[in-house]
């Protein structure tokens, strides 16, 4: 089975977060040029891929995307991803724009109880 890229989830999971009062910021994780072609390991490595914040909500998403088929955690995002849950933050990994849905209404109900 051919699953969509990365960048396609990335893609309509955004449409869909802006359409729906979210604000979203790609978080840069590339390596860090140090000139002649040379890059140093960025020390964010590992952290996920978009912070979408909701004002009205007053709710902060950390999220993970990865492509349909295939994709999976680095070693690297397994530790920070579960730093980041350890201190109270809301760590997400979608793979597709209906994960994403079902996740947050996951969160919404978990919120209500």
């Amino acid at each position: 089975m051919v699953g969509k890229l990365e960048k396609d989830v990335v893609k309509s999971c955004n449409s869909y977060l802006k359409r729906n009062g979210w604000i979203t910021k790609t978080v840069y994780l590339g390596g860090i040029p140090l000139g002649g072609g040379k890059l140093a390991a960025n020390p964010l490595a590992g952290f996920p891929d978009c912070m979408a914040f909701h004002i009205d909500k007053k709710q902060l998403l950390l999220i993970e995307y990865k492509r349909q088929v295939g994709g999976k955690l680095s070693d690297d995002q397994i530790y920070f991803h579960k730093l980041l849950r350890h201190v109270g933050l809301t760590v997400i990994v979608v793979n597709s724009l209906q994960s994403l849905k079902e996740q947050i209404c996951q969160l919404a109900k978990k919120e209500l109880t």
